[in-house]
């Protein structure tokens, strides 16, 4: 039984119209070739029904081939207004109606009627000539609430197969109907998370660019060009720490220092004075060095040790889930962002 995963909410408008549509009409409806697949709501429409565990959702499409299959079992998830998206429920689908013709009443209630008004004038720019964009309603049953910490993309993205644009794992999700794979839907339903690859990418990928290439050239230099087969993230963890002691960690200690001493004064300056030496930005309005000095504290509350020994434990304690994670991602590579966001 194949999987599927529903996105339930809207996209900040900032996003744009340029991130929604892709020139192929096989990037809109999901192939019948995949085992899983994700829907947004910021295209689809979903209403609850009146049966407990039960939502009916419609989807927009120009082929005549169903988007889903009955029976396929699918999770329910919401973006949130600042974009983040949230799994929310997981069920299965009991029916899906025969396509029919789309009428503009149909777009009344839509969960988001711009982009659906969009979404057809997008189709018909970008078509040669004159597509039946077509209504399909599908109907979800079995919903129960998937309850824990991990429920989100947030928590997940270094988890997920699907992902690969690390700096920006929520374009992945901009698509009418998304595929992801078996593997993807189980870590998805059961909030499992790859524990070592998420701690050692959260904390590579929120160094400044700069660190993060020297950082890469600490990895060439300690362990040469190894196959992604062979990474092992507790070990480059490790390497990760020895970086931010040596090249962060001194830096933040002094930052630290200079803060308490400012805050200990009472000397007054004048806003500009602030300014030149960092203690306001040009609007006088952020005091940077306190800001700087604030990420650092929770960074250097743990050390070296306290923190591989953490994880570590909590490695053993779900070997079963964290072996097979190793195993799904043999071959891809070090998750490490080196462009610039």
């Amino acid at each position: 039984m194949a999987g599927i995963v529903i996105s339930v909410g809207c996209w900040p408008d900032s996003l744009g119209i340029s991130l929604l549509y892709f020139p192929k009409e096989s990037h809109i409806i999901a192939q019948m070739s995949a085992q899983a697949a994700i829907i947004n709501a910021h295209y689809a429409r979903v209403e609850p029904q009146l049966g407990l565990g039960v939502a009916l959702v419609s989807l927009l499409s120009t082929e005549k081939e169903a988007p889903l299959r009955p029976e396929e079992s699918v999770v329910i998830g919401d973006f949130l207004s600042n974009g983040s998206l949230v799994f929310e429920k997981d069920g299965f689908v009991r029916n899906l109606s025969e396509p029919r013709e789309l009428l503009p009443k149909d777009l009344d209630n839509w969960h988001n009627s711009d982009f659906a008004h969009r979404y057809l004038r997008e189709i018909r720019r970008e078509s040669k000539r004159k597509k039946t964009v077509l209504l399909y309603k599908v109907e979800i049953d079995g919903l129960h609430p998937l309850v824990g910490p991990n429920y989100s993309l947030d928590r997940l993205a270094y988890s997920l197969k699907a992902v690969e644009r690390y700096e920006k794992p929520i374009v992945h999700f901009q698509h009418q109907v998304r595929n992801v794979d078996r593997e993807d839907f189980e870590t998805i339903k059961n909030g499992h998370v790859y524990l070592a690859r998420t701690a050692f990418a959260k904390i590579a990928n929120a160094l400044p660019l700069r660190n993060r290439l020297e950082f890469r050239l600490w990895i060439d230099r300690e362990f040469g060009y190894e196959q992604p087969k062979d990474i092992d993230y507790l070990k480059y963890l490790d390497l990760l720490l020895d970086y931010l002691e040596a090249r962060i960690f001194s830096r933040g200690r002094l930052l630290i220092a200079t803060d308490e001493m400012i805050r200990n004064s009472k000397v007054q300056m004048p806003e500009k004075a602030r300014t030149s030496i960092g203690l306001a930005d040009d609007d006088g309005n952020t005091d940077s060095i306190h800001e700087q000095a604030n990420l650092f504290r929770p960074l250097m509350e743990k050390g070296k040790l306290e923190i591989l020994r953490n994880l570590k434990t909590e490695v053993d304690r779900s070997f079963a889930e964290q072996t097979r994670f190793k195993s799904l991602f043999h071959n891809k590579p070090l998750p490490l962002i080196l462009t610039g966001l």
